[in-house]
């Protein structure tokens, strides 16, 4: 029995010390990142640099508001528009001027006209001096015009149609004929006969209708001024 007892009594010996030792050890350390009292002690403690202590804190920058009318009630971003250059244009300000530049362009010149008094002198003396297939003499489909020094003869053409001008027997050109408008009239010449009897045709021929020049017509024999019109139809075949 004694025995038995001296067991249990180490046995129980053991269990005290071993229970004592755990609690000794049983200290856990504090998670991470979390400061246990006695260490908060320890910091406190820790002299701070005296450089840290003098630098002055970083200024703060306010924030920007958004909504800030300036005074002419406009955002900030709407009052301030991009300046163009000088010496430069907008493509509107360019196409403005280039209609205005056409505008001016296509505008008639004004039109020179002959003081009045002239003019109807004028208009009088060729009228009077001017003849006409009304006031000459026909044969088959020829106008014949009486020859008179410094008279104007009226000749009638229409497009596709040649006037066929003709001279006196034996009368030559002595230079190419003269035409007010040499781009919308054709003129050309030809012969028929030969020998003294030969005659000199002047070939006259309109590319349009509503046309209006003159001609004059040099000869070895005289010298002749042929007022030409064009018609949409109405021509004279031949003159003489």
């Amino acid at each position: 029995m004694s025995g038995i007892r001296i067991r249990y009594g180490l046995a129980l010996v053991g269990l005290v010390v071993t229970v004592s030792y755990a609690n000794t050890n049983s200290t856990e350390s504090p998670p991470l990142g979390v400061v246990t009292k006695e260490g908060s002690k320890v910091i406190e403690q820790i002299p701070t640099p005296v450089a840290v202590l003098n630098q002055p804190a970083p200024p703060t920058v306010p924030g920007i508001p958004q909504n800030i009318q300036n005074t002419q009630g406009q955002f900030p971003e709407e009052a301030v528009k991009p300046q163009e250059p000088e010496g430069t244009l907008s493509a509107t300000s360019e196409g403005e001027d280039n209609q205005k530049f056409r505008k001016k362009k296509a505008q008639k010149a004004p039109e020179a006209t002959m003081p009045l008094l002239d003019k109807r002198v004028m208009d009088s003396a060729i009228n009077s001096a001017t003849q006409r297939p009304g006031n000459s003499a026909n044969s088959e489909s020829k106008v014949v015009y009486s020859y008179t020094p410094d008279s104007m003869y009226t000749i009638y053409g229409a497009p596709g149609r040649v006037i066929d001008v003709q001279l006196q027997p034996g009368e030559k050109l002595t230079s190419p004929v003269i035409a007010g408008d040499t781009v919308r009239w054709v003129v050309g010449s030809a012969t028929s006969r030969s020998g003294t009897s030969s005659m000199t045709h002047v070939l006259i021929k309109p590319i349009q209708a509503g046309l209006e020049t003159n001609f004059i017509i040099t000869t070895d024999h005289h010298a002749y001024h042929l007022i030409a019109k064009s018609f949409n139809r109405t021509f004279l075949p031949a003159v003489a």
